[in-house]
Protein backbone atom coordinates (compact mmCIF):
# COMPACT_ATOMS: atom_id res chain seq x y z
CA UNK A 1 0.00 0.00 0.00
CA UNK A 2 1.16 3.72 -1.05
CA UNK A 3 0.19 6.32 0.85
CA UNK A 4 1.01 10.04 0.63
CA UNK A 5 0.56 11.65 4.46
CA UNK A 6 1.46 15.58 4.95
CA UNK A 7 2.46 15.75 8.38
CA UNK A 8 1.61 19.01 10.30
CA UNK A 9 3.63 19.03 13.59
CA UNK A 10 2.40 22.22 14.56
CA UNK A 11 3.10 23.90 17.88
CA UNK A 12 4.58 23.18 21.68
CA UNK A 13 4.43 19.76 22.25
CA UNK A 14 3.14 18.57 18.58
CA UNK A 15 7.14 18.42 16.98
CA UNK A 16 8.21 15.74 19.47
CA UNK A 17 4.68 13.51 19.36
CA UNK A 18 4.64 13.77 15.47
CA UNK A 19 8.30 12.69 15.80
CA UNK A 20 7.67 9.81 17.31
CA UNK A 21 4.32 8.77 15.51
CA UNK A 22 6.11 8.62 12.33
CA UNK A 23 8.63 6.17 14.09
CA UNK A 24 5.53 3.92 14.76
CA UNK A 25 3.96 4.58 10.98
CA UNK A 26 7.59 3.74 9.65
CA UNK A 27 7.50 0.20 11.64
CA UNK A 28 4.17 -0.64 10.68
CA UNK A 29 5.63 -0.02 7.02
CA UNK A 30 8.17 -1.65 7.34
CA UNK A 31 6.25 -4.51 9.18
CA UNK A 32 3.50 -5.00 6.26
CA UNK A 33 5.21 -3.44 3.35
CA UNK A 34 3.95 -0.42 3.00
CA UNK A 35 5.17 2.85 1.28
CA UNK A 36 4.35 6.32 3.11
CA UNK A 37 5.49 9.39 2.02
CA UNK A 38 5.49 12.41 4.11
CA UNK A 39 4.86 15.60 2.86
CA UNK A 40 6.03 18.56 6.33
CA UNK A 41 3.96 21.72 6.40
CA UNK A 42 3.71 24.64 9.14
CA UNK A 43 0.91 25.32 10.69
CA UNK A 44 -0.33 27.62 13.93
CA UNK A 45 1.85 29.89 15.88
CA UNK A 46 4.86 28.94 13.97
CA UNK A 47 3.20 29.23 10.55
CA UNK A 48 2.09 32.56 12.01
CA UNK A 49 6.12 33.79 12.67
CA UNK A 50 6.76 32.63 8.98
CA UNK A 51 4.04 33.51 7.12
CA UNK A 52 1.89 35.42 8.46
CA UNK A 53 -0.91 32.98 8.59
CA UNK A 54 -1.85 30.10 10.62
CA UNK A 55 -2.88 28.25 7.37
CA UNK A 56 -0.52 29.00 4.52
CA UNK A 57 -1.73 28.24 1.26
CA UNK A 58 0.90 25.42 0.75
CA UNK A 59 0.26 23.92 3.75
CA UNK A 60 -3.35 23.96 2.69
CA UNK A 61 -2.24 22.00 -0.72
CA UNK A 62 -0.21 19.82 1.07
CA UNK A 63 -3.32 18.02 2.94
CA UNK A 64 -5.50 18.17 0.12
CA UNK A 65 -3.45 16.50 -2.12
CA UNK A 66 -2.63 13.95 0.44
CA UNK A 67 -4.39 10.30 1.29
CA UNK A 68 -4.18 11.38 5.12
CA UNK A 69 -2.64 14.18 7.55
CA UNK A 70 -1.19 13.56 11.07
CA UNK A 71 -1.25 16.41 13.40
CA UNK A 72 0.04 17.49 16.50
CA UNK A 73 -0.58 20.27 18.59
CA UNK A 74 -1.63 24.07 17.99
CA UNK A 75 -1.26 27.14 20.41
CA UNK A 76 0.90 29.70 21.95
CA UNK A 77 1.25 31.17 25.14
CA UNK A 78 2.36 34.68 23.65
CA UNK A 79 -1.00 34.51 21.69
CA UNK A 80 -3.16 32.69 24.59
CA UNK A 81 -2.17 35.59 27.01
CA UNK A 82 -2.57 38.52 24.29
CA UNK A 83 -6.19 39.19 23.90
CA UNK A 84 -5.41 42.07 21.08
CA UNK A 85 -3.76 39.43 18.72
CA UNK A 86 -5.87 39.39 15.50
CA UNK A 87 -4.41 36.52 14.35
CA UNK A 88 -4.42 33.34 16.40
CA UNK A 89 -2.86 29.85 15.91
CA UNK A 90 -6.59 28.00 16.75
CA UNK A 91 -7.46 29.67 13.29
CA UNK A 92 -5.61 27.46 11.25
CA UNK A 93 -7.04 24.29 12.91
CA UNK A 94 -10.84 26.12 12.02
CA UNK A 95 -10.04 26.27 8.82
CA UNK A 96 -8.02 23.43 7.82
CA UNK A 97 -10.84 21.49 9.03
CA UNK A 98 -13.44 23.32 6.46
CA UNK A 99 -11.55 22.83 4.06
CA UNK A 100 -11.09 18.95 4.72
CA UNK A 101 -14.74 18.83 5.51
CA UNK A 102 -14.32 17.24 8.64
CA UNK A 103 -16.74 17.51 11.57
CA UNK A 104 -16.28 15.22 14.32
CA UNK A 105 -13.95 13.35 16.15
CA UNK A 106 -13.72 9.72 16.58
CA UNK A 107 -11.58 8.47 19.46
CA UNK A 108 -11.28 4.95 21.33
CA UNK A 109 -13.06 5.54 24.76
CA UNK A 110 -13.66 2.93 27.40
CA UNK A 111 -16.67 2.26 29.13
CA UNK A 112 -17.63 1.56 32.69
CA UNK A 113 -20.88 0.56 34.44
CA UNK A 114 -21.19 3.69 36.14
CA UNK A 115 -24.51 4.49 37.84
CA UNK A 116 -23.61 8.23 37.78
CA UNK A 117 -21.46 11.16 37.47
CA UNK A 118 -21.02 15.02 38.37
CA UNK A 119 -18.99 17.88 37.24
CA UNK A 120 -18.24 20.82 38.59
CA UNK A 121 -16.75 24.09 37.31
CA UNK A 122 -15.78 26.73 39.53
CA UNK A 123 -13.16 29.83 38.60
CA UNK A 124 -9.48 29.57 39.73
CA UNK A 125 -9.44 33.39 40.66
CA UNK A 126 -12.19 33.07 43.41
CA UNK A 127 -13.61 29.97 43.69
CA UNK A 128 -17.09 30.75 42.17
CA UNK A 129 -19.05 28.17 41.38
CA UNK A 130 -19.86 28.64 37.41
CA UNK A 131 -21.83 25.80 36.60
CA UNK A 132 -22.21 21.96 37.80
CA UNK A 133 -24.24 18.82 36.50
CA UNK A 134 -25.39 15.80 38.09
CA UNK A 135 -26.21 12.30 36.07
CA UNK A 136 -28.42 10.65 35.93
CA UNK A 137 -30.54 13.50 34.74
CA UNK A 138 -33.89 14.72 36.84
CA UNK A 139 -36.37 17.68 37.60
CA UNK A 140 -35.40 19.12 40.57
CA UNK A 141 -38.85 20.50 40.88
CA UNK A 142 -40.65 16.63 41.50
CA UNK A 143 -37.59 16.45 43.59
CA UNK A 144 -40.31 15.74 46.27
CA UNK A 145 -41.58 12.91 44.49
CA UNK A 146 -38.43 11.01 43.40
CA UNK A 147 -37.71 8.50 45.84
CA UNK A 148 -34.80 6.19 43.65
CA UNK A 149 -31.34 7.55 45.95
CA UNK A 150 -29.67 7.47 42.11
CA UNK A 151 -31.43 10.43 41.59
CA UNK A 152 -29.82 13.54 43.53
CA UNK A 153 -27.19 16.24 43.38
CA UNK A 154 -24.15 14.27 43.54
CA UNK A 155 -22.42 17.76 44.18
CA UNK A 156 -24.21 18.88 46.86
CA UNK A 157 -25.52 15.36 48.49
CA UNK A 158 -23.09 12.75 47.71
CA UNK A 159 -20.64 11.14 50.11
CA UNK A 160 -16.93 11.07 48.61
CA UNK A 161 -13.99 9.19 49.72
CA UNK A 162 -12.48 11.76 52.09
CA UNK A 163 -8.42 10.98 51.41
CA UNK A 164 -9.21 12.47 47.31
CA UNK A 165 -11.20 15.61 48.39
CA UNK A 166 -8.22 15.75 51.31
CA UNK A 167 -5.58 16.14 48.48
CA UNK A 168 -7.21 18.49 46.55
CA UNK A 169 -7.46 20.87 49.54
CA UNK A 170 -3.43 20.16 50.92
CA UNK A 171 -2.25 20.87 47.47
CA UNK A 172 -4.09 23.87 46.65
CA UNK A 173 -3.16 25.87 50.50
CA UNK A 174 0.70 24.69 49.68
CA UNK A 175 0.46 26.41 46.49
CA UNK A 176 -1.53 29.54 48.24
CA UNK A 177 0.89 29.95 51.06
CA UNK A 178 4.16 29.78 48.61
CA UNK A 179 5.47 26.63 50.13
CA UNK A 180 5.75 25.28 47.03
CA UNK A 181 4.91 25.64 43.19
CA UNK A 182 2.84 23.20 40.81
CA UNK A 183 6.55 22.21 39.12
CA UNK A 184 8.61 22.05 42.26
CA UNK A 185 9.96 18.25 43.18
CA UNK A 186 9.38 16.59 45.68
CA UNK A 187 12.21 13.96 45.94
CA UNK A 188 12.40 10.28 47.59
CA UNK A 189 9.36 9.93 48.39
CA UNK A 190 9.26 7.16 50.33
CA UNK A 191 6.76 3.80 49.57
CA UNK A 192 5.24 4.23 53.17
CA UNK A 193 4.81 6.80 55.98
CA UNK A 194 4.25 6.74 59.51
CA UNK A 195 2.00 9.87 60.25
CA UNK A 196 1.27 9.35 63.91
CA UNK A 197 0.14 6.32 64.75
CA UNK A 198 -1.13 5.81 61.43
CA UNK A 199 1.13 4.04 58.61
CA UNK A 200 0.08 6.23 54.96
CA UNK A 201 0.67 4.44 51.55
CA UNK A 202 -0.07 4.21 48.40
CA UNK A 203 -2.43 1.76 46.15
CA UNK A 204 -0.24 2.17 43.19
CA UNK A 205 3.81 2.58 42.53
CA UNK A 206 4.42 5.61 41.88
CA UNK A 207 7.99 7.58 40.88
CA UNK A 208 10.31 8.40 43.83
CA UNK A 209 10.52 12.09 42.53
CA UNK A 210 6.89 13.95 41.91
CA UNK A 211 6.28 17.77 41.35
CA UNK A 212 3.55 18.98 43.40
CA UNK A 213 1.41 18.65 40.13
CA UNK A 214 2.47 15.27 39.77
CA UNK A 215 1.38 14.25 43.06
CA UNK A 216 -2.19 15.91 42.98
CA UNK A 217 -2.47 14.26 39.32
CA UNK A 218 -1.30 10.53 40.57
CA UNK A 219 -3.24 11.43 43.54
CA UNK A 220 -0.37 9.96 46.05
CA UNK A 221 -1.41 9.64 49.65
CA UNK A 222 2.39 9.84 50.54
CA UNK A 223 3.28 12.76 48.63
CA UNK A 224 0.08 14.27 50.05
CA UNK A 225 1.33 14.20 53.87
CA UNK A 226 4.84 15.38 53.11
CA UNK A 227 3.49 18.04 51.71
CA UNK A 228 1.04 18.70 54.22
CA UNK A 229 4.87 18.51 56.99
CA UNK A 230 5.78 21.18 54.90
Amino acid sequence: MKKNIAVLPGDGIGPEIIQEAVKVLDAVAKAYDHDFHYTYADMGAIAIDKTGTPLPEATLKASLDSDAVLFGAIGDPKYDNDPNAKVRPEQGLLAIRKALGLFCNIRPVKTFDASGAAALLMNVNNGDILSLVSLPNFNINQRKTITDKNYINKITKGVYELGSIFKTFTVALALERNIVKKDTVIENIPRKLKCSIHEITDMKEHPSNLSTEEILVRSSNVGSVILAQK
